[in-house]
């Protein structure tokens, strides 16, 4: 048979590449560069085709309990739309020194897998997502060989066993990357002059000079934005990527710009985030511009990243950040903890159910509490526990110096639900930080899981330091407490700084259909109620505040106990005000609340208002047809009040007068006012009228009185004017009395010299009787000495 000698040519060229198509398994391993170049030049078959009909890549097992990681070798080509081929090798992680390592380590959003797409390790396809492949597309060289890691190739996501061992390197990986490779996404939108305009504005911001852009300020600012909202910027996982980073490139389609710059030029435009479409978005981006500026100074001696923040502070920031599964939300932030005991009993396991891992994260924060319940498939947990309350957030104020801060009076870092004025600050029973939450109608809903309060030290780094755990003041009590930590309510309250969301009612709350709630074991609300108000009776001028919130959660359900009503009753600044809300409360209930005798001595030594509080409680006591208890201790705490007793005291004689009674008026009560430096003579001109027989006391009670006044620096003077000429002045004892009152006020700064010219004034009027019986002439002798 002839044959042709062209076409038996052509015939053994068609059979000698048939030989070498990888498709067909006859050659397996690693093939030269100069392969791909010839055999992936195809013309009539798709790729997405030949993708699905080629064989799959095989992961090879890593050796285990190792610090080795595969690195992705990215081939080049000269055409950018030819499929992309790499090779995978293992690498082993140096476990010292400080040196780059020659791989960058990619920090990208895996996106959606509905549509994947193919590239070729030896060979053999691995599916990608979009994004993936559009990364890996722009990074690949013309010439040269790019060593990368990319967590969604490097590690087999097959293999739970391999991935929970390959998280737990992810931050020595990226903290060793000789760059981060920050992956926005392709060139949309005006990305590219968005970027532009980033890097202007930090050259800019470094020369000092205003910002020159070919494009007008509103449409830069417009592309900025755009870009700012891109999917990175919220996922979880890159927080971490960014924080162990020591060298960090932002990279959108073509364009690429150093991470330094970045931040700079951020910074320097100084955006606004004002409007819908941005709510949330400056705490999101401060975030990431923070732990990037890190970089800067993250030092290149440190071989391991070791986190500043303790596993629960870090949930209360990040845990409304996207992603793939619920465990990332807790292991994305593990290696950013320092937190190493937590991280033991934390590691990555993917096939742990979600509610058992939340659990665990619970139960190592609060270690203290009673009961836990979590479900499957939701972000939500109710806790019950015991706890102290330690106080109420007062004011909030924002730092724009730190995107992780609020100073609540002391520093905490933000969460995603904003703490606002009205929070309670408790510490659970085994914690080893407070929390904040939010008073609801029958629970309280978490802030902040782990609130540590910190300060700033200025070192190298600019780090902060954790001051001493808190403890629990003197009168604290250990208060049952029902709370609901909820990550789904707040993503949807993030950025919203409000508490729209958050169900009033606890089965509002939780929406468990399968829960039992005769089962949840009651709380002291009563109890805890009463603490809050307790601390509005010491928070001076924001007690008033305080009671506004609990009448606003509460309303007529707010518990009144005679221990809240005592407190209320010794505020100095605002226990009129507070008072008065309380008895209007009261005033709509059939339970009598009893004002006690304790409760009535307290409002008459209450300088500021006391007077007001008795009216209110003479006002309540009147309409349930009671009486206030007035005992002789009442009246000697009125007798010293220096700054209403005055007021209190005549208020008490008029209640006594219309039962038909006298205000108990003892020597005690006597020498009381007399050393009350602030109406101290106006009281005694009070008990004076009152006590038709004050007179008749015994001498050494008015001596006594006299001793007293002469030293009160207030009203000394006009107090021993009304009481000397009560006193027996042909007894032998007056002389070295008025010797005493003398001593007693040469050392009395206020009013001393006042005295000594009123004994003088009485020495004048003596001196008329010179021509008197010897026996009287011998006691103007001892005048004589005093005035001496």
């Amino acid at each position: 048979m002839n044959i042709c000698p062209f076409g038996f040519l052509s015939f053994i060229f068609v059979l000698l590449l048939a030989c070498f198509n990888p498709s067909h398994g006859l050659i397996f391993g690693p093939l030269p560069n100069e392969y791909f170049q010839i055999s992936l030049l195809r013309s009539t078959i798709s790729h997405t085709h030949r993708s699905h009909t080629m064989p799959r890549y095989k992961y090879f097992p890593l050796p285990t309990g190792s610090c080795i990681i595969r690195v992705l070798v990215l081939l080049p080509d000269t055409h950018d739309t030819s499929s992309i081929n790499c090779q995978l090798i293992n690498y082993s992680l140096p476990l010292t020194g400080n040196c780059y390592l020659p791989y960058e380590a990619l920090s990208y959003v895996w996106g959606s897998e509905s549509t994947p797409r193919y590239i070729f390790i030896d060979g053999l396809t691995v599916s990608v997502t979009d994004n993936l492949y559009a990364a890996l597309l722009h990074l690949r060289d013309h010439q040269l060989s790019r060593m990368l890691w990319v967590d969604a190739v490097c590690i087999n996501q097959q293999d739970n066993q391999e991935k929970g061992y390959q998280i737990r390197l992810m931050p020595t990986i990226y903290s060793k990357a000789s760059h981060v490779i920050v992956w926005l996404g392709k060139a949309a939108d005006h990305s590219d002059r968005a970027l532009d305009t980033i890097r202007l504005a930090a050259e800019n911001t470094s020369s000092g000079c205003e910002s020159t852009t070919p494009w007008g300020k509103e449409t830069n600012t417009t592309a900025v934005l755009m870009l700012l909202q891109r999917p990175w910027f919220r996922r979880v996982w890159v927080l971490q990527e960014i924080s162990a980073a020591r060298s960090i490139l932002v990279m959108c389609g073509y364009f690429k710009i150093n991470g330094i710059t970045f931040v700079l030029g951020l910074t320097g435009l100084n955006l606004s985030y004002k409007g819908d479409a941005y709510s949330g978005l400056e705490n999101i981006i401060r975030s990431i511009t923070y732990l990037m500026r890190g970089a800067i100074s993250r030092p290149d001696y440190v071989t391991q990243p070791h986190g500043m923040l303790s596993l629960g502070e870090l949930i209360d920031m990040y845990h409304t950040r996207g992603a793939t599964k619920k465990h990332d939300k807790i292991y994305a932030l593990l290696g950013m903890s320092f937190d190493d005991s937590i991280k033991a009993a934390l590691l990555p396991n993917y096939q742990l159910p979600w509610n058992i891992l939340f659990e665990r994260v619970i139960t190592s924060i609060l270690p203290g509490i009673h009961s836990l319940e979590t479900w499957p498939d939701r972000e939500i947990a109710v806790i019950q526990g015991r706890g102290y309350i330690l106080g109420r957030i007062d004011s909030v104020d924002s730092d724009s110096s730190r995107y992780d801060r609020q100073c609540v009076q002391i520093s905490f870092n933000t969460s995603p639900r904003s703490i606002q004025e009205g929070d309670i600050v408790c510490l659970f029973h085994g914690a080893s930080r407070p929390s904040i939450v939010t008073m609801c109608e029958d629970y309280f809903s978490v802030k902040m899981i782990s609130a540590a309060p910190r300060k700033e030290k200025h070192m190298k780094g600019n780090v902060d330091i954790q001051i001493q755990q808190p403890l629990p003041a003197e009168g604290c009590f250990l208060r049952d407490i029902l709370l609901i930590w909820d990550w789904e309510a707040s993503q949807a309250n993030s950025g919203e700084g409000n508490q729209s969301r958050v169900p009033n009612n606890f089965r509002d709350a939780v929406t468990i259909t399968d829960m039992d709630f005769k089962k949840k074991r009651p709380h002291d609300l009563a109890l805890i109620t009463e603490d809050i108000m307790m601390i509005a009776t010491e928070a001076g001028a924001h007690g008033n505040r305080i009671m506004e919130y609990l009448f606003e959660k509460m309303g007529s359900n707010l518990p009144v106990s005679e221990r809240v009503i005592r407190m209320v009753a010794g505020n100095i600044a605002w226990g009129s005000n507070i008072m008065g809300q309380l008895i209007k409360l009261l005033d709509h209930r059939d339970n009598n609340v009893l004002i006690s005798e304790d409760v009535v001595k307290v409002a008459a030594g209450n300088t500021g208002c006391g007077i007001n509080i008795l009216l209110l409680l003479a006002h309540l006591v009147h309409e349930k047809d009671d009486n206030l208890p007035i005992s002789e201790d009442v009246v000697k705490v009125a007798a010293g009040n220096t700054g209403c007793g005055i007021d209190i005291l005549m208020l008490l004689a008029r209640l006594v007068h219309l039962r038909h009674d006298k205000l108990p008026i003892s020597g005690e009560v006597v020498r009381i006012a007399a050393g009350n430096t602030g109406c101290g003579g106006l009281i005694m001109v009070l008990l004076l009228r009152l006590s038709d027989r004050l007179s008749d006391n015994p001498s050494h009670i008015l001596e006594h009185t006299l001793r007293i006044a002469a030293g009160n620096t207030g009203c000394g003077s006009n107090i021993i004017a009304q009481i000397l000429p009560l006193v027996d002045h042909w007894n032998s004892n007056f002389i070295p009395l008025l010797k005493d009152i003398l001593r007693i006020a040469a050392g009395n700064a206020g009013c001393g010299d006042d005295i000594r010219r009123s004994i003088g004034m009485l020495l004048a009027r003596r001196r008329r009787f010179e021509r008197m019986a010897p026996s009287t002439l011998c006691w103007m002798s001892g005048m004589d000495e005093i005035s001496e």
